[in-house]
């Protein structure tokens, strides 16, 4: 492991520990592959430094891309929904919720998750008129 300052990092890199921000909340976990998205999210909470993997990731730990398009408009609906009651107005915000489609569809797209979303609504048949 190499604890690296955030002007150093590039796409590709493995983050080896949990970034967080001052309060504590999570912003990238350990494991994850550095693209471009999260290396300007890292920015923008003013991240100094991270210690990412100084060796070649494993053979069964790729970055998988995802190539369905269907596991794409799933995850947009699963996360709109996370994100209906927040503003998107803010560039964080729109960052945040985009790597959050992009991991989400790359997960089911893998085969990790399910693809079926969840019903979160109930439906009630109304009596007929008569």
């Amino acid at each position: 492991m190499a604890v690296l300052p955030a002007t150093r990092l590039s796409p590709g890199m493995e983050i080896a520990a949990d970034v967080r921000n001052l309060n504590g909340a999570l912003l990238i976990s350990a494991r994850t592959i550095l693209n471009s998205q999260h290396i300007a999210l890292l920015k923008m909470w003013g991240v100094e430094s991270v210690t990412v993997s100084d060796l070649p990731r494993a053979p069964g730990r790729k970055e998988v891309a995802v190539d369905s398009a269907m596991a794409r408009r799933l995850a947009e609906q699963q996360i709109q929904e996370k994100f209906r009651h927040v503003r998107e107005e803010s560039t964080a915000v729109l960052i945040l919720k985009e790597l959050a489609i992009q991991r989400l569809a790359r997960r089911m797209a893998s085969g990790e998750l399910s693809t079926v979303p969840r019903i979160t609504t109930s439906c009630t048949q109304r009596p007929a008129a008569s």
